[in-house]
């Protein structure tokens, strides 16, 4: 995927807001900007990522205000996730809106609003034809739509935004346009729409919750009290919803876990400084050396040490 990138540090001081403005009106159309009360010398950077018909436009900066006018000729929708540890404000419509780390706002093309950016201000914006997300939304929304951070459809939506995000600059157009897809129904099951009226919403709710096990799963590996049933606590699913997500893609919770350990440990024997095998085990959360032996030897055809002496003598 292309990715194209701007920041304001390269630019004179007298002259970066201006860069700036001319940045925004240039890739979000309808919108304009003004400097923040605070007099300083303007900081911003933007990072653009084409992804199939959509676009990911992900931005830092110092305090500012903005508005769009409703106005937007591209026909696109914005889907705003914030990322600030602090909240911005917004007005869109009679009653203002505050959006903390993780909510989502959806603006369709004739949104109007006024947002006020705090310093240190962070935001991503999923460029999303309107054709393809506003079908999906609930009846009645309006021009904008604030879905709050919280758990449940909410929190998967939001968690895979941060995935498709970290992952967008390595996906072909195809599997772009496919995570795109996904990513606004389950947008659309967060805002309110049943996963049933939604088709494929049960699906992406499936394929999120996969998604989230397996980031506590690899975050929790070294655990060694790592089970079905703390995952599925954390994910917020049953422990049988749990291995049911699992066993859809052919191999199980249990597998899943005893894999991922197995290849931290052979990672591990590649270095140069790596601890004992022992040792190297214990750390990655087996509580049985026995288990690990056999795990091993079934998964690579070779003892730990003898991996280890033939991966040193390859250089």
């Amino acid at each position: 995927m292309r990715r194209l990138v701007f920041s304001t540090d390269d630019v004179p001081e007298r002259e970066r807001f201006e860069r700036w403005r001319e940045l925004g009106a240039r890739h979000l159309a309808g919108v304009r900007w003004e400097p923040g009360p605070v007099a300083t010398p303007f900081r911003g950077a933007l990072a653009l990522t084409r992804l199939g018909a959509a676009a990911l436009v992900e931005l830092r900066s110092d305090g500012h205000r903005a508005a769009r006018g409703g106005s937007a000729a591209d026909g696109e929708v914005c889907v705003v996730e914030q990322q600030a540890a602090v909240p911005s404000r917004y007005l869109a419509g009679p009653r203002p809106l505050a959006c903390g780390p993780g909510d989502l706002l959806v603006h369709t093309p004739e949104a109007r609003f006024e947002e006020d950016g705090p310093g240190d201000w962070a935001t991503r914006l999923w460029l999303v034809p309107w054709r393809r997300l506003l079908p999906l939304l609930p009846a009645g929304a309006g021009p904008t739509l604030h879905v709050p951070h919280r758990d449940g459809a909410a929190a998967l939506a939001a968690m895979t935004g941060d995935a498709l995000a970290g992952q967008a600059a390595h996906l072909e157009p195809a599997a772009a346009d496919a995570a795109i897809d996904s990513f606004c129904r389950l947008l659309a099951v967060a805002a309110g729409v049943a996963p049933g009226a939604v088709e494929g919403g049960r699906e992406a709710l499936r394929a999120a919750a996969l998604e989230r096990a397996r980031q506590y799963v690899d975050a929790h590996l070294a655990d060694p009290d790592l089970s079905a049933v703390g995952v599925a606590r954390a994910v917020g699913v049953s422990e049988r919803q749990l291995q049911r997500l699992f066993e859809g893609t052919g191999e199980s919770f249990a597998r899943y876990v005893l894999r991922r350990r197995l290849e931290e440990v052979r990672a591990a024997l590649t270095r140069p400084d790596a601890r004992p095998v022992t040792d190297l085990a214990l750390a990655w959360g087996f509580g049985s050396l026995t288990a690990f032996y056999r795990g091993f030897h079934k998964a690579y055809g070779a003892a730990p040490g003898e991996l280890r002496a033939a991966l040193a003598r390859a250089g």
